[in-house]
């Protein structure tokens, strides 16, 4: 689940309303497993701000990720590009590695490895 808001006090009335309809169907939320990011933060060090999904406190944090986006207060995807890159080059190191020489395969058979194998993984 996705909360945005504006203010603390927006976010805050979100988060009441999603402890309370929890309450009502009976499940719980965990909260060590939740994290607030702050976007676009004009004031650095601003600590005045708390968050409460029920009793218990949500932390701050500097990135989170979503649906498997990394996700950073300044809405940079230059860390989702640098963790594709390493993703394709350990990829292919491990193909590598296993058994499976680039000067030994035919070059339609790499290329049929690196499309089929590598490319999926990373994206």
């Amino acid at each position: 689940m996705l909360l945005l808001s504006y203010s603390v006090h927006g976010l805050n009335a979100m988060l009441e309303i999603c402890s309370n309809y929890s309450k009502q169907w009976q499940y719980q939320y965990n909260s060590s497993k939740c994290a607030v990011v702050v976007f676009n933060e004009r004031l650095k060090g601003e600590t005045n701000r708390i968050f409460k999904l029920g009793t218990q406190t949500i932390k701050e944090a500097s990135s989170y990720v979503h649906l498997g986006l990394k996700c950073d207060p300044f809405l940079r995807a230059t860390g989702m590009a640098d963790d594709a890159c390493n993703k394709l080059r350990g990829t292919y190191l491990s193909i590598v590695n296993s058994g499976i020489s680039p000067l030994a395969l035919n070059p339609s058979t790499s290329i049929k490895v690196y499309n089929s194998v590598v490319i999926p993984k990373v994206l």
